[in-house]
């Protein structure tokens, strides 16, 4: 979905075209900045607007007109992501990292938000749109080779995303990280290069991170973390990181480390178990 928004009465310009040029591998730190300047002043522009009469009395209307334009920012954000490898994603993640530090600016409602969430410093809705981009199945054996580089792609992203700034609550993945973890070592579905390939670059880029939350026993609400089907009985009361979990994803790498067949994954795995 393409939104048009205005930035003044002579000039309209759509999200997409606002952030195209972080998927250039050539996009400078000025044309980050300029990305940010024109969302924010698309974003401003449109919950000022007369015709929408913002203020307390027509919340509901401001809240469509949010929806209406918050998911396009973000799905449009993945879309660059996924087209984007590893070493071209600073960008996209300096931009995110610095849209985190603004505040939207509502003469009619200054503590407006979206959901309860800060428009902004939460990334109101982005991890809605993260988990719905997530949703792939990794042990897809008839996955395209340009849908495993998408999923590769946000992994990383993901990942890099985690470790900006752990005390930045919308930057935090480490859920999907023990998700990935659990599909390439909890699961029945079989051996699968793709999960340990996975895992094994959430472990490369935050494997400290996700160390440390073993190590503290952290546990994850409503059941998100239980354990894999493979260990689901023996192991009922995983309901997040922990020791013994992080003992097995490293014999888990073990055993990879001896069967996978790629030497790209084989790397990955090498590199990951120096973390355990």
């Amino acid at each position: 979905m393409s939104v048009s928004l205005s930035l003044d009465d002579d000039h309209t310009i759509t999200i997409r075209e606002a952030l195209e040029p972080l998927g250039s591998p050539s996009v400078t730190k000025k044309q980050v900045t300029s990305a940010i300047k024109k969302i924010t002043d698309l974003f401003n522009g449109l919950v000022n607007r007369p015709t929408t009469l913002c203020n307390p009395y027509n919340a509901d209307l401001i809240e469509d007109l949010l929806e209406d334009n918050i998911g396009p920012l973000w799905m449009t954000i993945f879309d660059l992501v996924k087209k984007s490898p590893p070493k071209d994603q600073e960008p996209i993640l300096s931009f995110l990292q610095q849209l985190q530090t603004k505040t939207i600016q509502c003469i009619y409602d200054p503590e407006l938000q979206y959901h309860n969430m800060e428009i902004w410093e939460d990334l109101a809705g982005f991890g809605w749109v993260a988990r719905d981009v997530f949703n792939f199945d990794v042990h897809n054996a008839n996955a395209t080779p340009e849908e495993r580089q998408e999923w590769e792609n946000i992994t990383y992203f993901l990942a890099h995303l985690t470790v900006l700034d752990p005390s930045i609550k919308a930057f935090d993945f480490t859920l999907y990280a023990l998700w990935i973890l659990r599909e390439a070592f909890e699961s029945n579905e079989g051996d699968s290069e793709e999960a340990v390939k996975l895992a094994a670059i959430w472990i490369n880029v935050a494997g400290e991170r996700l160390k440390q939350l073993s190590e503290k026993h952290h546990d994850l609400v409503s059941r998100m973390g239980v354990a894999g089907p493979k260990y689901a009985q023996e192991h009922r009361d995983w309901v997040g990181f922990n020791e013994e979990r992080w003992e097995l994803w490293r014999s888990g790498f073990e055993k990879a480390k001896k069967s996978v067949k790629s030497k790209e994954v084989k790397e990955l795995v090498v590199e990951a178990l120096k973390v355990f």
